[in-house]
């Protein structure tokens, strides 16, 4: 017979038989399964216990602005910006890299910046913010002009209405 799987509650605790309540948050694997080792002894002499990860916890977060396929995704395991950055298709070519902005849900101070180019170029891992759920990573346009998408086509219409007229 298959045990039936325990899911952790928002409060961070699972409810255990015989055990009642434990705190599984921020525990790893075998501090868990000692706590659960420890509240079974008052019941069974030397109680076998097996704790097996199914899933990890999932954070919902929003990537929105210049990255190739904006919307809200679910990160497992890492929550970090490089981590939903990755899994929106990366930035486009118009992403201003040095202004991105986290806005963190249920905040009403100013979003944090954070510098991409210096976490890519120099390895500065402080800018790998930590996301939590419901936070908005938001890549701003860096208002370069590109020749070819921006200014060609006008040239060309010029020269076709010019070429044309003649």
């Amino acid at each position: 017979m298959k045990p039936e799987p325990l899911l952790i509650g928002p409060d961070g605790y699972i409810y255990f038989p015989l055990v009642g309540e434990v705190q599984a948050e921020g525990l790893s694997v075998a501090e868990l399964t000692d706590r659960l080792i420890e509240g079974l002894s008052q019941y069974i002499r030397h109680p076998k216990v097996t704790v097996n990860l199914a899933k990890l916890r999932t954070t919902r977060v929003y990537v929105l602005g210049e990255v190739q396929k904006p919307g809200l995704y679910e990160l497992e395991k890492d929550h970090h910006l490089l981590d939903a950055v990755g899994i929106a298709g990366s930035y486009t070519k118009d992403a201003a890299k040095k202004k991105v902005f986290v806005i963190r849900k249920n905040s009403t101070s100013a979003p944090l910046r954070v510098n991409l180019l210096a976490l890519m170029q120099k390895g500065d891992m402080s800018q790998n913010v930590l996301l939590n759920e419901g936070d908005v990573v938001y890549l701003t346009a860096n208002n370069r002009i590109d020749f070819s998408r921006d200014i060609l086509p006008f040239v060309t219409g010029a020269y076709y209405i010019n070429h044309f007229e003649n």
